[in-house]
């Protein structure tokens, strides 16, 4: 990322492909250098795709201040102007994904987590 308001790489974006249904995506930001963690979320269900990836986009609170929001869409929009963090920090983004069962149980395959 490139977050200095010149509009090339000042988003962050996932794509997930789930082979089942996820009953939650819970992703944490943390600063590398402290350890601290800057920002945690979880999304909810998100259904098992096939022919097409899992697209979400994480909520950037952390990143920038909130400019305004979206009337259509209800979406923040972020002024990308200003970024949070201070220049040449480091995070790590885990995501801790909580399936489905094929009866219906959440949780039963244990949590996963990505890098």
């Amino acid at each position: 990322m490139s977050p200095n308001g010149d509009h090339s790489l000042d988003d962050l974006n996932f794509t997930v492909g789930l082979t089942r249904n996820a009953a939650n995506i819970h992703y944490t930001v943390t600063d590398r250098a402290t350890g601290e963690i800057l920002w945690e979320e979880d999304t909810g269900y998100i259904s098992k795709t096939y022919s097409q990836l899992t697209y979400f986009v994480p909520t950037l609170e952390w990143l920038y201040p909130i400019y305004s929001v979206d009337q259509a869409t209800g979406n923040y929009i972020y002024d990308t102007n200003t970024c949070l963090l201070e220049e040449n920090t480091w995070v790590t983004m885990r995501l801790e994904i909580t399936p489905e069962d094929l009866d219906g149980e959440v949780g039963g395959q244990g949590v996963p987590a990505l890098y």
